[in-house]
């Protein structure tokens, strides 16, 4: 079983693939407080199967086990108070408490949510923290935090990250790292991830795009890279900002209908043109919900990915490629082709503020008539206002931020560019009244 790297004390996200099997000791006369449960088992039980249920469940440390009465079993989160004498229970840990099982099937609901940052490149100060930066700023803005981030990254940033990792929990015992929840964050070295079969498919489907679009080209076979215990997962670029609770993107997922894998919203500028001619959509990758479960099994989601492999469809371009935008040039390709597949998002829950901005015709294709529920800054300088807008995850410094930068930075200051950030302010900041004249 892949599982969390040991560490001495609970600062450390879960990492892969370090394998590791969680046993459980039985521990006689130890009180354990009520507070911290994560579950109880009112079924009857044995001292193994509570055992085996605190080492399925992410949340679990500790377990208490009642051998009188109803035999129930007691899934604790943390264990408070000291050695106390008890009568008729059995209590057990994991064996380094330190270490924290890998979230199971057994142990999470399938409506656990799960979040992935595909953050590959070497630069660990752009991609993994931005994507850090981005899981502060959902769970600042989430009433409900149970959601588990995935962050897939390349070899060199995952030795960066087990090495800070271990030198962060040897000087600073804590339950967070980078201030995010270390129980819920799980990065994936992509090396290891990859098996041979989902190897082949990226070299074969980013074979049709161009430079940069390559690397994007992982997202459409997440389902082959993430592990079987995550059913479905909301993918996000970095350069998002989140105005709204998670849980409304999450709840798109009821809307799919019966063949639909890629929930994803329109282009909010005067790109693809070609695709719409052809009767299909402009795509923008940055916010993606994918089922991956429903991938796993779909012939017809397989056949297309294959048939985008052996370019026996039609291409995009004169020459042949599906275009330099990777996954979301595959996913505008697709709405002609396989339309099925596709579940289109409100706009709101993928905002965009940059695109062909200036260029004739932005402000038309931009236009947004849904609620502003996230921003998406896909434009160089706009991306360093997402940035930051999440230094306060909160929102409550929303508004003054998007004045400072209008004040500040000269890209800002007039022109299009001043007029998007109006827009940010007017529609998107927490508490701001939608204006449908911009």
């Amino acid at each position: 079983m892949l599982s969390a790297l040991a560490l001495v004390a609970l600062a450390a996200p879960i990492l892969y693939p370090e394998p590791r099997v969680c046993d459980s000791y039985v521990e006689r006369g130890v009180w354990y407080s009520s507070e911290g449960w994560v579950n109880i088992l009112k079924t009857k039980s044995t001292v193994a199967a509570c055992a085996k249920a605190c080492a399925e469940d992410g949340r679990c440390s500790y377990w208490t086990l009642q051998l009188t009465g109803r035999r129930e079993c007691h899934l604790m989160e943390l264990r408070v108070g000291s050695p106390h004498p008890s009568q008729g229970d059995v209590h057990g840990a994991c064996t380094n408490p330190a270490d924290l099982p890998e979230p199971s099937p057994n142990g999470l609901s399938s409506q656990e949510m799960h979040v992935a940052f595909l953050t590959l490149g070497t630069a660990f100060e752009t991609y993994v923290k931005r994507a850090l930066a981005t899981v502060r700023n959902i769970e600042a803005r989430s009433e409900v935090r149970t959601a588990h981030y995935h962050l897939i990254v390349s070899s060199r940033a995952y030795k960066l990250a087990t090495e800070e990792a271990r030198q962060e929990a040897r000087h600073r015992p804590s339950t967070a790292w980078h201030d995010v929840p270390t129980r819920r964050v799980h990065i994936h070295a992509l090396t290891a991830a990859l098996t041979s079969e989902a190897r082949k498919l990226h070299s074969q489907i980013s074979a049709t795009t161009p430079g940069n679009g390559k690397i994007f080209m992982y997202k459409p076979i997440l389902h082959q890279i993430l592990p079987t215990w995550v059913p479905r997962a909301v993918v996000l670029d970095t350069d998002v900002y989140f105005v709204s609770d998670i849980a409304g993107l999450w709840a798109q997922f009821d809307s799919f209908a019966a063949r639909a894998v890629i929930g994803v919203a329109e282009e909010q500028c005067q790109s693809y043109a070609e695709v719409l001619a052809r009767g299909g959509h402009r795509i923008n990758g940055g916010v993606q919900l994918h089922e991956l479960d429903r991938m796993r099994h779909s012939r017809r989601y397989a056949d297309v990915l294959a048939r985008i492999a052996d370019k026996t469809l039609p291409p995009l371009s004169e020459r042949g490629e599906l275009g330099s935008l990777g996954d979301q040039s595959l996913y505008a390709w697709m709405s002609i082709y396989g339309r099925d597949l596709l579940h289109l998002l409100p706009c709101g829950w993928n905002r965009q503020t940059g695109g062909l901005i200036g260029l004739p015709g932005f402000w038309e294709a931009n236009r947004c008539e849904s609620p502003c529920m996230l921003v998406h800054g896909n434009h160089g300088e706009h991306k360093d206002l997402m940035e930051a807008l999440k230094a306060d995850p909160t929102g409550s410094m929303c508004k003054s931020t998007v004045r400072r930068f209008r004040t500040t930075q000269q890209f800002f200051k007039s022109g299009d560019h001043a007029r998007m950030l109006e827009m940010l302010e007017e529609q998107c900041c927490p508490g701001s009244i939608p204006r449908r004249d911009l």
